[in-house]
């Protein structure tokens, strides 16, 4: 299944959900055709006038590349409870990604299993803004320049369940 949005989505904050979506629905491939046509000439809408479109697709071909080595992999299981949609994909450490994302434009309250989590007590956001890597003190780690280390927002994992409250259209993607 390749998934081939015709147009350009009026709100950029949709495009990275829609993707979301259409991955954890099993796409393999997905294909942006953002232009809109009129009349009988090659006139019309595209990216290059909306700085803000652009901005979320540099964005989501940069995620789907760090997650490419989980997404080709044939360990791959696609999911639904209720209004989150999801997908587990990869087979190797640090490669292995969930995928979750809330369809609706409500909030949800998720709490759900995961098998595939059943034995993972921690997971990365690798798509989120990163937060000081701290040592077994909780003081903060310093590189040689004195700046602090930053790392991935860790989650921990309880019994492999999945408990969050996802805003509308919102994307978590956990990496372990």
């Amino acid at each position: 299944l390749v998934v081939v949005p015709w147009a350009t989505p009026a709100d950029p904050g949709v495009i990275r959900p829609l993707a979301y979506a259409s991955l954890a629905h099993d796409a393999r491939g997905i294909v942006w055709y953002c232009w809109k046509q009129a009349g009988g000439g090659p006139v019309g809408i595209g990216l290059h006038n909306s700085p803000a479109h652009q901005e979320e697709y540099r964005k989501l071909v940069a995620e789907i590349k760090t997650m490419s080595p989980g997404l080709v992999s044939t360990l791959r299981r696609s999911f639904e409870e209720g209004a989150v949609h999801g997908m587990v994909c990869g087979d190797k450490a640090g490669s292995r990604f969930a995928i979750l994302v809330n369809v609706s434009g409500d909030p949800v309250e998720a709490d759900f299993a995961v098998p595939e989590l059943a034995k993972v007590k921690q997971a990365r956001l690798p798509f989120e803004p990163k937060v000081e890597k701290r040592d077994a003190q909780g003081k903060a780690v310093l590189d040689k320049q004195g700046a602090a280390v930053l790392e991935e927002q860790p989650v921990a994992i309880a019994d492999g369940r999945v408990r969050h409250r996802f805003k509308p259209y919102e994307t978590l993607v956990y990496r372990w």
